[in-house]
């Protein structure tokens, strides 16, 4: 078999620090300064293994993550089950890192081709050596092989053995969804949008809570948004329940059988009235 492989460009300490929520463009999508093609020096960093246990890269077909997440293997993974199967996604495109700020432990991810139903997931890093490059963030342009589980309804890839970076594309589109949407999603094989970039609107709060799990908010609507990427219970410390926000933007999670949005910074939160 071959040895393993690894090819790492090192990245400076400091460039964490730069990696802010303002770097990864968080208000509403808009052109990047780099749009409208790939940068090849901006890909730095590739992590790749090809041990005993792992199906080298090249044996594998790309496929887009719509077209995985309709594979019955992965439709039928209960909370806690994990592939044993590699799959290879390319040209995913990188809507939020996460965290926002600070060495990068994961990212979510969703199709480059403007396909939105079924497009998204979250990339774990966390168990992996890869060293994403200081400009990671909103618009980068993924490729990764990895396997697949179910964490309490979020698809993720993890235990990744290729990754790499390709530069930017355009921002992420986001998915303007009704309440109605949102809520009946289904169970885990339906959840056709988590971890899509995905926008509600005319929002109402119903509690807001910076001391429960780090901080957290409720809408009448039923829909929740938390503080993974962003925390606005610093911005924003004295909501009531009565005020409403024009939209609330941010990708889409899944925790413990609640869906979430994640804004990454005070541009996905707009139009607040009170």
């Amino acid at each position: 078999m071959t040895q393993r492989v690894r090819l790492s460009i090192l990245v400076s300490l400091f460039a964490y620090g730069a990696l802010s929520v303002a770097a990864c463009d968080q208000s509403e999508p808009r052109p990047s300064s780099d749009a409208g093609g790939v940068d090849a020096d901006a890909r730095v960093d590739i992590i790749e293994d090809a041990g005993e246990d792992v199906t080298p890269r090249e044996d594998l077909e790309v496929m887009r993550i719509d077209e995985m997440r309709r594979l019955e293997a992965i439709v039928a993974l209960q909370e806690g089950e994990q592939t044993t199967e590699r799959y290879r996604i390319a040209d995913v495109v990188v809507s939020s890192p996460k965290p926002a700020e600070g060495p990068v432990q994961g990212a979510y991810v969703q199709d480059s081709s403007g396909q939105l139903t079924r497009s998204g997931l979250y990339l774990s890093l966390a168990d992996s050596d890869v060293l994403p490059p200081p400009n990671f963030g909103h618009g980068t342009l993924v490729e990764a092989v990895g396997r697949i589980r179910n964490d309490a309804g979020m698809i993720e890839m993890f235990d990744v053995s290729y990754f790499a970076t390709s530069g930017h594309d355009e921002p992420v589109t986001m998915q303007i969804m009704s309440n109605e949407q949102l809520l009946k999603a289904g169970g885990f094989g339906g959840n056709l949008n988590a971890g899509t970039l995905v926008a509600v609107e005319n929002q109402t709060v119903a509690s807001w809570d910076p001391e429960a799990n780090g901080g957290v908010a409720e809408f009448e609507s039923g829909i929740l948004i938390g503080t993974d990427l962003y925390d606005f219970t610093q911005e924003y410390p004295d909501v009531k329940p009565g005020d409403r926000f024009a939209r609330i933007i941010g990708p889409l999670e899944y925790e413990e059988g609640k869906r979430r949005i994640l804004p990454r910074s005070e541009f996905d939160l707009l139009g607040l009235e009170r």
